[in-house]
């Protein structure tokens, strides 16, 4: 997820159909996703937890935030994240990278998204400049969705612009050596979180088309970080 004060600035969740139980940033739960790890695979036991977990009223979101800002999810020690898992019954990863931008994982109750993607605004936020601006988030969704998020001769993105009182950028390109696309929301922080929301439900129940690679950052290309949606290089963070 991204947050930034300007109309450049750019995040995106997404949806994640394999599953892991590696991650040193992983948390506990009862089921597991590959958050950005190891750049696709996975097998039918993924597909299956992942119905499973979608059975159980969890949902995965995906989100392209900048590596500096994953300290502050993370919090000293880990406090914070485990705050956030224990609070939410979630499953939060944000797996290191030694890249300029991080996919961080959330993993929980449909209806405790909202809430918890706003804590995680308002922190990842605490990094940038103060500003009283619009702010905005990378949500990675499967290419084969972002047809139905734009519609009909952009029917649905404005339908959603107008719903949600934020606006909605998909990018054309993949992120790199994957089917992930970035969906950029931009508007007020008070109404980004119901924006995500809103567009989880709109795709949890479209299914994938074609192969499903999720993004791993360690795959980052600064030549096409601007075609896809992505951050440019610069102070790493930790």
């Amino acid at each position: 997820m991204n947050i930034f004060n300007n109309g450049n600035a750019q995040m995106y969740p997404g949806m994640n159909q394999h599953y892991s139980n590696g991650g040193s940033s992983g948390g506990g739960g009862p089921k597991r996703f590959r958050g950005g790890g190891g750049g696709g695979g996975g097998g039918h036991d993924g597909v299956d937890m992942y119905h499973e977990a979608l059975a159980a009223g969890k949902f995965e979101l995906r989100m392209l935030i900048p590596s500096r800002s994953a300290g502050a999810v993370i919090g000293r020690g880990g406090e914070y994240i485990k705050s956030l898992r224990a609070k939410y019954d979630a499953n939060i990863n944000v797996p290191d990278r030694s890249t300029p931008e991080r996919v961080l994982t959330i993993i929980c109750h449909q209806d405790s998204i909202e809430q918890c993607v706003l804590e995680i605004l308002n922190k990842l936020s605490e990094g940038e400049k103060a500003s009283r601006g619009e702010v905005d988030v990378k949500v990675l969704v499967h290419q084969s969705h972002a047809g139905a998020i734009i519609g009909r001769g952009g029917s649905k993105i404005k339908e959603l612009r107008e719903q949600t009182q934020c606006r909605f950028k998909v990018f054309q390109e993949c992120c790199p050596m994957s089917s992930d696309r970035v969906c950029l929301i931009t508007g007020d922080s008070a109404k980004l979180p119901g924006a995500v929301k809103i567009l989880i439900d709109f795709v949890k129940d479209i299914p994938f088309k074609g192969p499903h690679v999720p993004y791993d950052s360690a795959a980052y290309n600064p030549q096409l970080c601007h075609a896809y949606g992505g951050f440019e290089g610069g102070n790493m963070g930790g």
